[in-house]
């Protein structure tokens, strides 16, 4: 059976292993916001209560999560991902156009559906929001997991797996870092913005490590390996 471009992996072994991928994140999501939602962090309101009041009272603070916070909303990371998609068609001259723009189109796939299952997970969990007594700025829809903290994880994430097959190790790790900071902050910026619960933005930077972590072979543009 063909293999998918830039993969040695079998059409049907990718698929199952999507399949496998979407349904282990799907179980782990619901049954971790099940579990959250009947109380199984008890420091959940407190941390959430005590940084919307600091960001409450230092307009500076609050002024830096906004910033942080629009790095990980969905305009903005669909544009990242564009951008990325375009950049690994340029980067593959020497690769025929279709594949390109397969390969390309993979990476918009696969972070495309684990931001898709963000959606489904908070369908089914129905977890509220923190009280508008907490809320900083506007948000709507349920709250388990953050769409903010867990899309961040799947987009940056995804993105240094993609680029990093051709970029040095130690790089990979130093840029992985850059990026680990900055999803970090943006699901801290949803706990000070009083948006969401610490179990939230928790959740959903595990489910979106564990969506990469099960779905990294198919994120290795042209079967690249990284130089030591």
């Amino acid at each position: 059976m063909s293999s998918f471009p830039g993969q040695h992996e079998p059409s049907s072994a990718a698929l199952l292993r999507t399949a496998a991928a979407v349904l282990v994140v799907l179980v782990a999501g619901v049954a971790m916001g099940e579990a959250v939602k009947h109380g199984a962090v008890p420091f959940d309101t407190s941390v959430t209560r005590d940084l919307s009041r600091f960001s409450r009272l230092h307009p500076a603070f609050r002024s830096f999560m906004q910033t942080l916070t629009f790095f990980g909303s969905t305009a903005f990371l669909a544009v990242v991902v564009c951008v990325g998609a375009v950049t690994s068609f340029l980067r593959g001259a020497a690769v025929a156009a279709r594949v390109r723009v397969l390969v390309a189109l993979r990476l918009v796939l696969y972070t495309g559906l684990g931001v898709a299952l963000t959606t489904v997970i908070k369908t089914l969990v129905e977890r509220p929001r923190p009280g508008a007594a907490l809320r900083l700025v506007h948000a709507t829809g349920w709250s388990f997991p953050s769409g903010h903290a867990t899309n961040s994880t799947i987009v940056y994430g995804a993105l240094v797996l993609w680029f990093g097959a051709a970029v040095p190790r130690r790089r990979v790790a130093a840029i992985g870092g850059v990026v680990a900071v900055l999803v970090a902050g943006v699901a801290c910026s949803r706990l000070a913005l009083g948006v969401h619960w610490i179990s939230d933005v928790v959740g959903g930077m595990v489910l979106g490590t564990v969506w990469l972590a099960l779905v990294r072979p198919p994120l290795r543009p042209y079967g690249a390996e990284p130089d030591a």
